[in-house]
């Protein structure tokens, strides 16, 4: 079998939940982060998308580490969120995009949850995360080709009330993302264009 996480929530909506629709719809935990323009790329964002085009609230949620990915030392902060995410109504027109810092193993004043360096939530925009997009083009060990995208860590800009600045700042980001991509501004300006009865 394959396919992606849209497809699983696709299914799940046409077959498990056909009759009954869950209460909500939760993707992830991604392993990684999905910061400011990663949500155009991310499935784990898109199946939570997915959920919005049933009328479905919606949450992704992702764990930031380079290496290391704690889940289940998260567990308890995932509860923590939920527990106020679902305890509020919110409509159907976005979805709630949630960044947990980097849960580092260490000794001194525990934060939120009882985690050493988790200060807490914030509500966030999106931010600003840019990929170097190098390209670096390898063989595997029968001699195929294959190009590896991305490179180095991404730039992250560390603009205050963003979801990169949360995070970096040892808080949790959660950001209202909405589907509507159309630039309204930019409307009367290519209406000239409009051609036909």
């Amino acid at each position: 079998m394959s396919g992606t996480p849209t497809d699983c929530v696709i299914v799940a909506m046409g077959t498990v939940f056909k009759d009954s629709p869950p209460d909500f719809v939760l993707s992830g935990v991604n392993r990684g982060p999905n910061l400011g323009r990663d949500v155009f790329y991310s499935g784990t964002v898109a199946a939570a998308r997915e959920g919005l085009f049933h009328n479905i609230p919606s949450v992704s949620l992702s764990l930031v580490g380079r290496k290391e990915f704690p889940f289940e030392r998260s567990e308890p902060v995932i509860e923590h969120v939920l527990e106020q995410i679902v305890a509020r109504p919110w409509s159907s027109d976005y979805l709630l995009n949630v960044n947990i810092p980097s849960l580092e193993e260490s000794k001194g004043v525990a934060g939120l949850c009882g985690i050493h360096g988790l200060k807490g939530v914030r509500i966030t925009s999106l931010g600003e995360r840019f990929y170097n997009n190098e390209l670096i083009i390898r063989h595997d060990p029968r001699q195929g080709e294959y190009i590896w995208i991305g490179g180095e860590w991404p730039t992250m800009i560390d603009r205050p009330g963003t979801d990169c600045n949360a995070v970096g700042n040892g808080f949790i980001s959660i950001t209202p993302v909405g589907v509507e991509m159309t630039h309204r501004g930019a409307l009367d300006a290519w209406t000239d264009l409009e051609e036909g009865s």
